[in-house]
């Protein structure tokens, strides 16, 4: 049997059933911190479903960011394995190892690295907050 992965298993908890929300899980993260800068121009590219431009910039941040975050990386993508991993011990990367010497300093600073939000725009978008709603529309 092939060794499937689903991306992103938490994504809509929350807004589907209660039976999805008891399965769905984090039990991997990929560190995506040197290939962000390619994702959000990947997502520029995205015109049909408004992912380019400020968006794609705000959501590395605050999606892989927070992901990252919690992987203590500067950004990642979540995955679920669909079967359980067998292993004869507990495995064990490079870059755990190098975690537990790793001054809380240090650690902080690889998880506070900011790139996807601070890439230009492409030409001719700008930030905006035309969108926004007043104070007014949240009255009763």
């Amino acid at each position: 049997m092939p060794i499937i992965y689903f991306m992103n298993p938490i994504a809509y908890v929350g807004s589907n059933s209660l039976e999805y929300a008891s399965t769905a899980r984090v039990d991997l993260y990929v560190d995506i911190s040197d290939v962000i800068e390619q994702k959000v121009l990947a997502l520029d590219e995205i015109g049909s479903q408004y992912y380019g431009g400020p968006y794609s910039r705000k959501r590395s941040e605050t999606e892989d960011g927070h992901l990252g975050n919690k992987g203590e990386v500067a950004y990642a993508e979540p995955f679920q394995r669909f079967t359980p991993m067998v292993r004869y011990a507990l495995p064990v990367t490079d870059a755990e190892l190098a975690r537990i010497d790793m001054s809380p300093e240090a650690g902080m600073g690889r998880r506070s690295e900011i790139i996807g939000g601070l890439m230009p725009l492409p030409e001719g978008m700008t930030y905006s907050d035309q969108y926004r709603f007043s104070k007014e529309q949240y009255e009763d």
